[in-house]
């Protein structure tokens, strides 16, 4: 019938922390994450208590998530909280990105005070490697092809 569940899965996976040019390297703490995917919908949530000793260099994006998302126009916006972005304005927060057909959350910082002209990638520059560390906690739901 139509209201039969067909496709039930969760697990754990292991995001990377990408750079374009040259991968960030976490050299303590740890990186992960977990899914559950009902249909075509997936449930994601990653979390990341770590230390960046080499912040790499280019964009900085997150890869390894599980599922393709579908070709949905704008994307799929995360929540986000977490500290371990060095920024020079408070008004400027980070806002990952599932883009559509993608397998790679991209993180765009938002200046509150500028919006809509002040989307821009965040990039290895924006990443601290303060002995205090990061800790980024992202959940989303999106849709598979």
């Amino acid at each position: 019938t139509a209201n039969t569940l067909d496709d039930y899965e969760e697990g754990t996976f292991t995001p990377t922390l990408l750079g374009s040019s040259s991968n960030p390297n976490i050299s303590a703490g740890s990186f992960v994450g977990a899914y559950r995917k009902i249909g075509d919908a997936v449930f994601l949530f990653i979390y990341g208590g770590f230390t960046v000793d080499d912040v790499g260099s280019g964009t900085i994006t997150i890869g390894a998530i599980p599922f393709t998302s579908n070709s949905f126009g704008g994307g799929y916006n995360f929540t986000f909280s977490g500290r371990g972005f060095s920024m020079s304005d408070t008004t400027k927060i980070v806002v990952p990105r599932l883009a559509p057909n993608s397998t790679i959350v991209y993180l765009a910082i938002f200046d509150q005070n500028a919006y809509p002209a002040s989307e821009s990638s965040a990039t290895n520059s924006n990443l601290n490697t303060s002995a205090n560390g990061a800790n980024w906690a992202m959940q989303a739901i999106y849709f598979t092809s």
